[in-house]
């Protein structure tokens, strides 16, 4: 757990390590580190292997969140070498025509 200070970095208030294989996969380990009451109310932020992270770009003709989260995992499946229902995804709006710099 970190607090955060400005520009200046922050300071470490906490850390627990857990590993993985041993507690069962992510799933497990990751309800075993929510389950510690240190962390109850703190954001998380998790690191992945390189290897185990793809990018891909897809074009959908609409920018709602709701309509392209229910679309991505139809558009992605052509694209992997392996089964959507694998994978977790998200995205990223890139800017397009109706993005304004100020």
């Amino acid at each position: 757990m970190l607090e955060r200070r400005g520009k200046q970095g922050g300071r470490i208030l906490a850390c627990q390590a857990i590993n993985i294989d041993e507690c069962g996969g992510r799933e497990a380990a990751l309800k075993k580190l929510a389950a510690n009451i240190r962390f109850a109310h703190a954001s998380c932020q998790a690191t992945l292997p390189l290897a185990e992270i793809m990018f891909r770009q897809v074009t959908l003709p609409f920018r709602e969140d709701n309509k392209i989260r229910k679309t991505l995992p139809f558009e992605l499946e052509p694209l992997l070498p392996f089964s959507g229902e694998e994978i977790a995804a998200d995205y990223l709006p890139s800017p397009g025509p109706d993005f304004l710099l100020r």
